[in-house]
């Protein structure tokens, strides 16, 4: 089996930096004991750190002689300096893994990730890579060992890659949160402060109904940049907190949050300059060949598959029944009620469909109304009405609608809409006194929406 060594590139001068940036603190410990800590505990064969003399002061690995380290007495004439001392100091063959300091969320199970993949290609460059972008760390396969020892200067690998684009086996990655690096005191102070992968990442959710806006929020509220894909005439019910209400209402807000209609990519970049939420009719999403999301959520809840599929953005994920999880999208997130509200599915479906709403004070089918007949709907009562069972509550052609229970009216369908038989339009909360929850994300929709962020970040942390 091939053996896979690494260098630790640590002889660099931190110019843009203005100080050694293998000081900082990286989880309580320097930036150079972190990387080293992570390769000790990976499935690395051996590895060597090239520094330079002043490096050996601090750091508790190299203070200590606990390492391999070289002192690279020539690190101003450049990389190719730290390269060269790196691979004539492994005898055996092998092939090399040149690994910076400077990436702080590097972890054990990605650098084991590229190991195994070296040791199944052993003749081919093993390259992260995200949106088209290759990073570090790379593995140089053996037999371009006497290349890497003819670089000179600051010329480093890159420059064997781009001969040999042939030879590069990809990984590809969720996000570049794993080999995000810093140069800069404003990059660590970022990194300090969190801001290391949600901000500025665009997120498409298809759908705008109640559910889906729990998660748009959320989303929405921890940084990310939201697109609402929605069809022409949405038939929300609970339409006073789905954002797909903007497309009747132009002064739609729910809970602090601004939604506004948008026509075309110039629309939804100044919706996003000015923080507010776009949403854009586009039924078969469309739009993501020139937004490329980082993210996309189906949110649709169509208890089927509309044409999401997991080359629509590196990060996918879908609510509810109808969806392969680990080959539709990467994740499915459970949204019947119950013990398994909310969690996180890596490999099948999520529960069927029962057509059975959850239970409230001892009600299930009877809070949901479904229309008996085809026809255009005249309302004749508002959500967050109090009604009573029996109570007229729309009209259909010339048969009424009536409530079903005592209770407060949480969602009725549009009035003048068209809607069919069997047609779900309105919805009676049998607790009186939750009138303000009308106005409000459900407990549903925000136990999901912590669902679609907990698979986020562990996507995103997972890298690929």
């Amino acid at each position: 089996m091939t053996k896979i060594n690494a260098i630790i590139m640590a002889s660099g001068f931190s110019k843009r930096m203005k100080e050694d940036k293998l000081y900082l603190n990286i989880n309580n410990n320097y930036m150079i004991d972190n990387i080293i800590d992570i390769i000790k505990k990976s499935e690395i064969d051996d590895f060597v750190v090239i520094v330079r003399e002043e490096n050996l002061k601090k750091t508790k690995y190299l203070k200590n002689n606990e390492i391999n380290f070289i002192i690279n007495k020539y690190a101003n004439k450049g990389q190719s300096s730290s390269i060269k001392l790196g691979i004539k100091h492994f005898k055996d063959e092998c092939n090399f893994m040149f690994i910076p300091c400077d990436q702080p969320n590097l972890n054990v199970n990605f650098i084991n990730k590229l190991v195994l993949e070296s040791k199944k290609n052993k003749n081919l460059f093993i390259v992260p890579r995200f949106k088209n972008s290759n990073y570090t760390p790379t593995i140089f396969p053996y037999k371009y060992k006497e290349e890497l020892l003819k670089l000179d200067k600051d010329i480093g690998g890159r420059y064997i890659l781009l001969k040999n684009k042939q030879y590069m086996k990809f990984i590809d990655l969720k996000s570049n949160y794993l080999v995000k690096d810093i140069d800069t005191k404003d990059d660590y102070k970022k990194w300090l402060m969190g801001e290391i992968f949600m901000k500025d990442k665009i997120a498409v959710i298809r759908g705008g109904g109640d559910i889906a806006s729990g998660t748009i929020k959320k989303l929405y509220n921890v940084g990310f940049k939201i697109l609402v894909l929605e069809i022409q005439n949405p038939t929300s019910i609970r339409r006073t907190v789905s954002f797909s209400e903007v497309l009747y209402d132009n002064n739609f807000c729910l809970e602090g949050c601004k939604a506004v209609v948008t026509k075309n990519l110039d629309e939804i970049k100044s919706a996003w300059d000015k923080n507010l939420i776009p949403v854009y009719i586009d039924e078969k999403a469309e739009i993501i060949s020139e937004i490329k999301p980082d993210i996309l959520i189906d949110a649709i809840l169509a208890k089927k598959n509309l044409g999401t599929n997991k080359t629509m953005a590196p990060i996918t994920i879908a609510l509810g029944p109808g969806f392969e999880a680990g080959k539709d999208v990467d994740i499915v997130i459970e949204t019947k009620r119950g013990h398994d509200l909310g969690r996180l599915i890596f490999e099948g479906f999520a529960k069927e469909n029962t057509k059975i709403p959850g239970e409230i004070k001892g009600y299930s089918k009877e809070r949901v109304i479904h229309s008996n007949e085809p026809g255009i709907i005249n309302n004749m009562k508002n959500i967050g009405d109090i009604v009573k069972k029996d109570e007229k509550i729309a009209k259909i052609n010339n048969e009424y609608v009536l409530a079903t229970i005592d209770g407060v009216l949480r969602g009725i369908i549009r009035d003048k809409t068209k809607v069919f038989k069997g047609m779900k339009i309105a919805d009676i909360d049998p607790r009186k006194e939750e009138v303000d929850n009308c106005y409000k994300i459900s407990d549903k929709a925000r136990n999901i929406a912590g669902g679609v962020l907990e698979a986020i970040l562990i996507l995103n942390n997972r890298g690929f």
